[in-house]
């Protein structure tokens, strides 16, 4: 009966200094992973962003957003003028709709500062943007431009977890 528990003990001795020797690996390995979650976070939690459409289209993205239950209602506001341009100095991510501000879009890309993203979403059809458009919007650095509403989910995400809080 000693001898059994002597087997025991010494394949528990053998089992927890695997384990041991195996957890540092995946502590360094894990650590990235942690520091984007964690900044991931504290962007959700901080971070406003400020949504270019009329009222029916501002309470679609708005749903879209507060639906994927990331964002919070209170993190989000929306502009439906270009009276309110002036507003927007406080947030960190521009939601455009394009077919609500294609005509004031250059005023938004000169009105957001550098370190403000911008997602343009043109719901539907890929070539609703012209070209000269497209090209200016190829110079700024944050701006992405999107059709679907999936996407526009995940490129907002990203642009959170890639965001210096």
């Amino acid at each position: 009966m000693e001898m059994v528990k002597d087997f025991y003990a010494c394949i528990g001795y053998i089992t927890t200094t695997l384990f041991l020797i195996g957890l540092i690996p995946a502590i360094l390995l894990w650590k990235n992973s942690f520091s984007v979650l964690y900044r991931l976070g504290k962007n959700l939690q901080k971070n406003k962003i400020l949504i270019f459409a009329q009222h029916d289209n501002a309470s679609s993205l708005e749903t879209l957003l507060t639906g994927s239950g990331l964002y919070r209602k209170k993190n989000i506001s929306h502009i439906a003028s270009i009276e309110d341009l002036d507003r927007s100095e406080d947030y960190s991510l521009f939601l455009v709709h394009w077919f609500d501000w294609k005509d004031n879009i250059l005023k938004i890309l000169e009105k957001a500062p550098g370190s403000t993203d911008m997602i343009i979403f043109a719901p539907g059809d890929s070539k609703a943007v012209p070209k000269e458009i497209t090209e200016k919007l190829k110079e700024k650095i944050h701006v992405s431009l999107v059709n679907y509403r999936g996407r526009l989910l995940n490129d907002v995400l990203i642009t959170m977890m890639t965001k210096n809080a």
